[in-house]
């Protein structure tokens, strides 16, 4: 579960084209006690990405920039432990497999429900801190890398 003093730590980016989504997502958001903060296109996004150290993206498929993913790859590509929520109006196949292969956090059809958006936030939120926890195995944390290495005898 996710406290709410990290939360309250958590920056968020929202970045889609539809202002109704946006701006009633960052507010849902900023109620919950995240900061966040909202792009409408592509370069707006990736430039937001490279000035703020953001903890989610939740971002739209068919916005200004986002051709095949674009902008989810070049955001990956510079911040690859970034989670993102992909989310879009017209499903299909194809972007969910190519979010799949970004390793995407979660694939979201709008319209939106309250609570299935806030629990996907929530996960997606505190998995890169249980990744990060999980970098050794539990009760070996004193061990080195190479003390867990296998050697051939």
């Amino acid at each position: 579960m996710v406290s709410a003093e990290t939360q309250s730590r958590t920056k968020i980016l929202v970045a889609d084209d539809e202002d109704l989504f946006l701006h009633s997502t960052a507010d849902l958001l900023r109620d919950e006690g995240y900061d966040c903060d909202t792009v409408t296109n592509s370069t707006d996004g990736l430039a937001a990405l490279q000035s703020s150290d953001y903890g989610l993206l939740i971002a739209d498929i068919n916005m200004p920039g986002n051709t095949d993913l674009d902008f989810i790859r070049r955001g990956k590509s510079s911040f690859p432990h970034l989670p993102v929520i992909l989310v879009t109006g017209y499903p299909e196949v194809e972007t969910a497999v190519k979010g799949i292969e970004l390793s995407i956090s979660n694939y979201l059809l709008k319209p939106i429900e309250t609570e299935p958006l806030l629990l996907k936030v929530k996960e997606a939120v505190a998995r890169p801190r249980l990744d990060f926890q999980m970098e050794r195995p539990l009760g070996f944390q004193h061990l080195g890398k190479e003390d867990l290495s296998y050697k051939r005898v």
